[in-house]
């Protein structure tokens, strides 16, 4: 079996590109120490950075292709850019990381049948697992279970008119006024809808709602509501 990567919708097997080495998909976690004023302690957190993603490759050449077409249509399917999109790898099955290329294709060595390359990615700290990305239609009392070992960050998509409580476990959010239709993007910490933002329409007690490891309940109060969507966007490190 060939080992491979999936980036903008393309396989690298597609293009006569092997994967013949890789570093393991890692989060690079910096602990952080705030200290209050009035205490003799300090708090700990941990902030997430982004990390690469490094692949050795082999570039063959296909068909009448000479060598160098190949390389160069690898090349251009690899250009530098800066917007992120989803990463998948034979290593790493059922998951993603959202990445960008910063550098492009580095040649390190090329021969008459095929060329030796690194790729190297810049991704985000968490890995996504397939399927997350999937809507849920959310009854009242609705029970999610996240079976990943970190909290996942839900984007939440409600219809309606008038007011509305929403209850993701323990955390809250109240929604002053739907207005039709009003997105919660909790990883981001954003509310919008087709047109504008809506912060200003969103109240939340204490932190963004997450989908801790295990059993979640998901709940909502508001007689104008029609319709509650979550989409969990399961995640890990």
């Amino acid at each position: 079996m060939f080992n491979y990567f999936h980036y903008r919708g393309v396989c690298s097997l597609d293009l006569g590109v092997l994967v013949s080495d890789a570093e393991p998909w890692t989060t690079k976690v910096t602990p952080e120490t705030v200290t209050i004023p009035g205490r003799g302690d300090a708090l700990l957190g941990y902030e997430y950075s982004n990390s690469d993603a490094v692949y050795d490759i082999i570039i063959r050449k296909t068909g009448r292709d000479t060598l160098t077409d190949a390389v160069e249509r690898v090349r251009r399917w690899l250009l530098p850019d800066v917007d992120y999109s989803p990463l998948r790898d034979s290593y790493n099955p059922g998951y993603y990381r959202r990445a960008y290329l910063p550098g492009g294709l580095t040649v390190t060595r090329d021969g008459l049948h095929e060329a030796v390359a690194t790729v190297t990615f810049s991704t985000m700290p968490f890995k996504y697992a397939d399927g997350g990305d999937t809507a849920i239609q959310a009854r009242n009392g609705l029970k999610l279970y996240n079976r990943e070992t970190y909290e996942a960050a839900p984007l939440l998509k409600i219809t309606g008119t008038g007011a509305a409580d929403i209850f993701i476990g323990s955390h809250a959010l109240h929604i002053k006024e739907i207005g039709g239709l009003v997105y919660i993007d909790t990883e981001d910490e954003n509310a919008f809808d087709d047109t504008k933002g809506r912060n200003s329409d969103i109240t939340r007690v204490v932190d963004w709602p997450r989908l801790s490891p295990g059993e979640t309940v998901v709940q909502y109060d508001g007689a104008g509501i029609t319709g509650v969507e979550i989409t969990p966007r399961w995640r890990s490190l």
